[in-house]
């Protein structure tokens, strides 16, 4: 939640309503992405741009995944199955189904991609910042949220 949403914490989003369903999926990919970034924020922040969209995908055009790219993987699966049941969609194509799966992983890598470019351009802006304060820093930019929903 944003810094004017936490008291709705513990509210269920109202699935009928308007907006219900794409909060409840909007707040499961936030998370997943919160999650995903904390975890393996060094490493990120150390890898190419490109490293996360095979970890999301789960599959290479050359070669196998690393480790964490795998771990990363197992983390999105569940997600993805979560979107798909919270769209309640009776029956998809399997056209349908890729669009969908494509759609919500795009947003995935953007959405880390973004936090990883964040904390690079941060530790570019202090770098006489000692080890500490960096960790804190990248405590707190791994849990910030975007304001606002569009």
């Amino acid at each position: 939640m944003g810094i004017f949403g936490w008291w709705k914490r513990d509210q269920e989003p109202d699935l009928d309503g308007l907006t219900g369903i794409a909060k409840l999926i909007g707040e499961d990919i936030d998370r997943l992405v919160a999650e995903t970034f904390a975890a393996y924020q060094e490493l990120l922040l150390t890898q190419p741009p490109g490293f996360i969209v095979p970890a999301v995908w789960g599959a290479r055009k050359d070669g196998e995944l690393t480790d964490e790219q795998k771990s990363i993987y197992k983390k999105v699966v569940p997600a993805m199955k979560r979107v798909l049941e919270n769209l309640r969609f009776r029956k998809l194509s399997r056209g349908q189904e890729f669009a969908i799966d494509f759609l919500v992983r795009g947003l995935i890598i953007t959405k880390i991609a973004c936090l990883v470019e964040i904390g690079k351009s941060r530790s570019k802006l202090f770098p006489d910042t000692n080890s500490r304060e960096k960790d804190e820093q990248l405590e707190r930019l791994s849990r910030m949220e975007p304001l606002g929903r569009a």
